[in-house]
């Protein structure tokens, strides 16, 4: 349960060999188009399916899309979500079509990041590309849960969750750490992140 190492490209990561044998589950025939055709090509890192949570019906925004265990084996569920150009929102269309993360990449943040809490529960590691001359920032990857059995609509109206659990995945987004180490926020995560994080 050691942390992991810079060969890999990725830092402070707990080792899980689930993470690399991968399967399918009840999403991997699923494509959104909002989502693009990335996401429906990449085997994803352990995916519980989205048995017990809701999976159709309305509305939309609480379908299940995947289901990942962090490192505990506490099931966290992606739900699909919605984003508006004003950065409102959650779920996979928030952070896939603001923030550039492909819903693979966030299913080994889960699985492989470190749990922090601080005033929200947030997975974490640290990824550095594997060719720094063509990306040589250091990026810090987040991904922002919410435990709450309540969510917030596109209206602003406060409902249950319809299937009674956690909304799960709010957000998921990319800091790249500037010259004293410090985290800056990206509106776009590098795409180069998203193609290291498919290996695992």
């Amino acid at each position: 349960m050691a942390g992991g190492h810079r060969a890999s490209g990725i830092s402070g990561v707990q080792s899980r060999s689930t993470a690399k044998s991968g399967w399918w589950g009840s999403y991997g025939n699923i494509v959104s188009p909002s989502i693009g055709m990335r996401n429906s090509v990449l085997p994803y890192a352990t995916n519980f399916g989205c048995s017990g949570y809701f999976s159709s019906g309305s509305p939309l925004m609480m379908q299940c899309r995947a289901v990942a265990p962090d490192y505990f084996g506490t099931p966290i569920v992606i739900r699909q979500g919605y984003f508006t150009l004003a950065d409102h929102g959650f779920g996979e269309s928030k952070f896939v079509e603001y923030h550039g993360i492909d819903t693979h990449s966030v299913m080994v943040v889960l699985n492989q990041g470190v749990l922090t809490v601080d005033g929200a529960n947030v997975y974490k590691i640290d990824i550095e590309c594997l060719n720094p001359t063509l990306c040589p920032q250091l990026e810090d990857v987040r991904v922002i849960v919410s435990l709450s059995k309540v969510f917030r609509t596109s209206a602003g109206i406060e409902v249950a969750t319809p299937d009674g659990r956690m909304v799960g995945v709010v957000t998921a987004y990319c800091n790249y750490l500037d010259s004293q180490n410090q985290p800056v926020k990206e509106t776009i995560c590098p795409s180069w992140v998203n193609s290291q994080l498919a290996a695992f």
